[in-house]
C-alpha cells in the first residue's frame, strides 16, 4: 500500500474514534513530533492558491498603497490569530475604514483582549472617541481571571498613545451610554439572534446616513466557528428593510452602510 493510500486509511480510522479528546491528543502529538508535516498539509488549504491577480483590495486605494490595502498578501486564519480574533484582512479593513472615513465617534460591542479596540481607536486617531462595551464574562470562563486585568492592559495601551477610549463593563442589552449620533459601530458580542438584534437596534442605529455598522462572524468559514444562522440572518433582514445596504463582505465581517 502506497503512502497516500495508507494515510487515507489511517485518517478514516482516526475519524471513527468516538473520543474527541483522543483525536485532539493524537493531532497534538503529531504536531509536536513533526510540525512541518502538519503545516505543509494545512497551509495550501488555508491559502487556497493565492495570486496577485485575484488578491482582494477591499478599500479601494487612493493614490499610493497603504498597509491597510495589502492584507490579502497574508494568510489570515485561526492559526495566526493573536490578541485580536479577526483575520488580518478584517483588522486592516476596520482600521482603514475608520481612518479614511475620518470617524470621530464609534461604539464597540465586545472587546475580549482589546485587539479590535486598539485597532479601531488607532484608526480614528487622537481626534476620535470610542465607547467599548463588554460584559466581561469571557475572561473568567476562558482564562480564569477577572476582566479587569485585560481592561487595565487595554486602557494603559490606549493612554500611552493618547487614544480616547472609554471601557464600559455591562450587558449591552441594558447598559445606558450617552453617545449621540456616531460614525461607526462594531458589533461582535452576543452571537445569538436575540442578542445581536438587540445590539443592532440599541447601538447600530445610532449611525447617521453614510455611517458604518460592522458585524463579525456573519459568514461561513471552514476553520473558525461563525454564526450565519443568527448574525447572518440579521444582516439579511436589515438589508432587506432598505435602511442599510451591504457595502462589503470581508472574510467573516459584514460592513453595512446606512442609506436612509
Amino acid at each position: 500500500m502506497g503512502g497516500a493510500a495508507a494515510f487515507r486509511k489511517l485518517a478514516r480510522g482516526a475519524a471513527r474514534i468516538p473520543s474527541r479528546r483522543f483525536r485532539h491528543e493524537l493531532v497534538a502529538e503529531i504536531l509536536r513530533r513533526d510540525p512541518h508535516a502538519v503545516l505543509e498539509a494545512v497551509g495550501p488549504t488555508l491559502n487556497r492558491s493565492p495570486r496577485l491577480r485575484s488578491m482582494p483590495l477591499d478599500l479601494k486605494p487612493e493614490g499610493r498603497l497603504e498597509f491597510e490595502d495589502l492584507p490579502g498578501l497574508f494568510a489570515g486564519s485561526v492559526l495566526n490569530h493573536g490578541i485580536v480574533g479577526m483575520t488580518v484582512r478584517q483588522v486592516a479593513y476596520l482600521f482603514g475604514l475608520a481612518r479614511r472615513r475620518e470617524a470621530r465617534k464609534a461604539i464597540e460591542i465586545g472587546r475580549w483582549r482589546g485587539g479590535s479596540t486598539v485597532a479601531l481607536a488607532a484608526g480614528m486617531g487622537r481626534e476620535g472617541k470610542l465607547w467599548s462595551i463588554d460584559v466581561g464574562e469571557k475572561a473568567a470562563r476562558v482564562l480564569g481571571e477577572e476582566a479587569d486585568s485585560l481592561d487595565e492592559e487595554t486602557q494603559e495601551f490606549c493612554e500611552s498613545f493618547d487614544l480616547d477610549v472609554e471601557l464600559l463593563v455591562g450587558d449591552s442589552r441594558t447598559i445606558d451610554v450617552d453617545t449621540g449620533e456616531v460614525d461607526l459601530v462594531l458589533i461582535d458580542g452576543d452571537h445569538t439572534y436575540e442578542g445581536v438584534r438587540s445590539d443592532f437596534e440599541r447601538f447600530g442605529r445610532r449611525v447617521g446616513v453614510g455611517g458604518a455598522v460592522l458585524l463579525d462572524d456573519c459568514f461561513d468559514d471552514p476553520f473558525v466557528p461563525s454564526h450565519p444562522e443568527s448574525v447572518g440572518r440579521l444582516v439579511t433582514e436589515v438589508t432587506d428593510s432598505g435602511d442599510f445596504r451591504l457595502e462589503r463582505a470581508v472574510d467573516r465581517l459584514a460592513h453595512l452602510e446606512r442609506v436612509r
